[in-house]
């Protein structure tokens, strides 16, 4: 995924896969039910147990179809289910449930039998001395599974799930074991993230201290519902890489590294693999390209491209595409500055990506963009640039907005959003006309002027009131919908797998709901309707015809400057809708010409 200047150097500290440990405890806590709330309703969630269990099930199930190349683990500490594992020895209390491997139909049919049967959880409690309990052994475990994967590379991280914010005491023995086994995780590059169950939870007893020194963890706040905690294990679990590692050049001498983000990508559909119908193997697509006229191979050497210039085909070999597309430099290169207000909305071309500065690439990068950041920030300008994201794609012209929101329960977000302007070419002509429709209207000059249809005063004010009762009052977020046909699918491709009959229906949320519309609007939309649409308008249902309504004020505009010799002067698409409504057959492949020679013998004249 790094884009750096020199291709030649690459990254093998990651090669871009995730191991995952779910370190769950299973100590008597946590099988305990939650607590009714204050008002006498009982709460509808099961024990924190369960919800660990369901977090890992969840991320099995989406892991398998978005990241296949990750692996996944689960280890229980503080439970009564022993078993002997020769390859990574026993730990007092601690039970492997699945070792680090892809995810796949086993491990979840696992997880879904231990949520859906009866006395699927009652083997893992542990009843007895909580004091015997040790995290150390757990971590050493996790230590140890690690250590024995095969890919050395991958992002590795342990998601910690408690409700017990004190599983021994401060300053014991215990503690500094577990100390040392954090110690000994964070020389290994894994993180620790604690996702402590429970509103109740005092991190500053045992964990804040213990993963004080762990600077790629985290310690997440208390979650009481399984929603709460499925989101959270989601964020944690989604990759945070760059798109690529870029140079800024601010000038030929002074130049700092960023690292490019996507914010939103679109979710793909699995792609079709084509099978052979007799072994079911998959079957290889080999292109090859030969000469039309010799009919002989082409090699790779000898294919040529060429592009059209003032009527010219003028071709191009390899070396000449690859100097072409070499003119820009990778990465940011600035042109100069303008005010954010002269951003236009209206011009939106794609998402917008987001910069962060790498330290890595250059020492010193991050006090060079935030100073740059702060000026744009205050003086209200922002950067234009030219990004050039690798060496295969095209420049593109970006303006750089400096991030404003400040949220209190967030952490302050630190980096430009990355805004891709269009070119010439892009912004296309908005013609009003062709949108709500317009009448040609003969002038005195015996001239035809195009007259608009606009809306008076009253239909404005209906329109407005309409737009007024369906605004939403909440702000539109895209995890609100789901795309029901990728949800379907991987739903009906999981039944399969799992051999199960019943397949999750997915609502489609982005349907309208007609019942609750009706009700807002009221007589509001029957007003806007008298007011706009003519007397008597029925809709019509049917599939459109082909031809032009009939209009008689506009076949009489027709036949009356055929009469006068003007024919010439209307536009093609009125001249072809009178010949289609006069049944003449063709209209479609006419030139304008043909359009009125038919025209005049259609109606006897010269």
């Amino acid at each position: 995924m790094d884009d750096r200047d020199n291709p030649d150097e690459t990254d093998d500290t990651f090669d871009g896969r995730d191991a995952t440990i779910f370190l769950v405890d299973a100590s008597t806590p946590m099988f305990e039910k939650t607590s009714p709330s204050a008002d006498g309703i009982e709460a509808k969630d099961d024990c924190p147990f369960i919800l660990a269990i369901r977090c890992a099930f969840n991320t099995l199930r989406n892991k398998i179809f978005t990241a296949p190349h990750d692996s996944v683990a689960i280890v229980l500490f503080g439970t009564k289910k022993t078993k002997p594992n020769e390859k990574y020895g026993v730990y007092s209390n601690t039970y492997l449930l699945q070792d680090l491997q892809k995810p796949d139909c086993n491990a979840i049919i696992q997880l879904d039998d231990m949520l859906n049967k009866d006395g699927g959880i009652d083997e893992y409690v542990y009843a007895e001395d909580q004091q015997s309990i040790s995290l150390a052994d757990a971590l050493w475990l996790c230590s140890s599974i690690f250590s024995k994967h095969k890919s050395k590379k991958d992002n590795k991280q342990i998601f910690l799930f408690t409700n017990n914010d004190e599983p021994h005491s401060k300053f014991s023995n215990k503690q500094k074991q577990a100390e040392k086994r954090i110690g000994d995780l964070q020389d290994g590059n894994v993180t620790i993230f604690l996702f402590p169950i429970g509103e109740a939870f005092d991190t500053s007893k045992v964990y804040q201290e213990l993963l004080l020194s762990n600077e790629n963890g985290s310690i997440l706040s208390g979650s009481m519902t399984a929603d709460e905690l499925l989101s959270k294990t989601c964020r944690k679990g989604q990759k945070k890489r760059p798109v690529a590692n870029l140079v800024f050049n601010l000038d030929s001498n002074t130049k700092f590294a960023v690292k490019l983000y996507n914010l939103i990508r679109p979710a793909p559909t699995p792609k079709r693999m084509q099978l052979d119908k007799r072994t079911n193997e998959i079957v290889k697509s080999v292109t090859t390209k030969f000469n039309a006229e010799t009919a002989e191979t082409l090699l790779p050497s000898e294919l040529m491209k060429c592009t059209t210039v003032c009527g010219e085909k003028v071709r191009l070999d390899k070396n000449d595409l690859t100097s072409l597309k070499s003119k820009f430099a990778v990465g940011f290169t600035l042109l100069g500055f303008k005010p954010i207000e002269k951003l236009k909305f209206h011009l939106y071309l794609s998402p917008a990506s987001f910069i962060y500065p790498d330290e890595d690439l250059i020492k010193g990068s991050r006090v060079l963009f935030g100073v740059l950041m702060d000026r744009c920030r205050i003086r209200g300008f922002t950067p234009l640039c030219i990004l050039k994201s690798t060496a295969a794609t095209k420049p593109r012209i970006v303006a750089l907005l400096p991030h404003a929101e400040e949220d209190p329960e967030q952490p302050s977000v630190f980096g430009f959003h990355v805004i891709y302007l269009p070119f010439l070419n892009d912004v296309r002509k908005f013609n009003y006309g062709d949108l709500v429709g317009s009448t040609p209207v003969l002038k005195e000059d015996r001239k035809y002027i195009t007259e608009v249809w606009r809306a008076d005063r009253d239909q404005i004010d209906a329109a407005v009131a309409i737009v007024k009762k369906l605004s939403s009052k909440t702000s539109y977020t895209p995890a609100q919908f789901e795309d029901p046909a990728l949800h379907t699918k991987w739903n009906t491709l999981e039944g399969l797998a799992l051999g199960r009959e019943d397949v999750e229906s997915v609502d489609d949320l982005a349907l309208p709901d007609c019942d609750c519309i009706d009700r807002r609007l009221g007589q509001r939309s029957t007003i806007f309707n008298d007011l706009v649409l003519p007397l008597g308008y029925q809709p019509q249902h049917s599939q459109p015809s082909a031809l032009t309504p009939r209009d008689p004020q506009h076949e009489a505009t027709v036949e009356d400057a055929a009469r006068n010799g003007w024919l010439d002067k209307l536009k093609v698409d009125i001249l072809k809708g009178y010949l289609s409504n006069q049944g003449v057959h063709g209209v479609s492949k006419m030139k304008k010409a043909e359009c009125v020679q038919n025209i005049k013998i259609h109606l006897n004249l010269k």
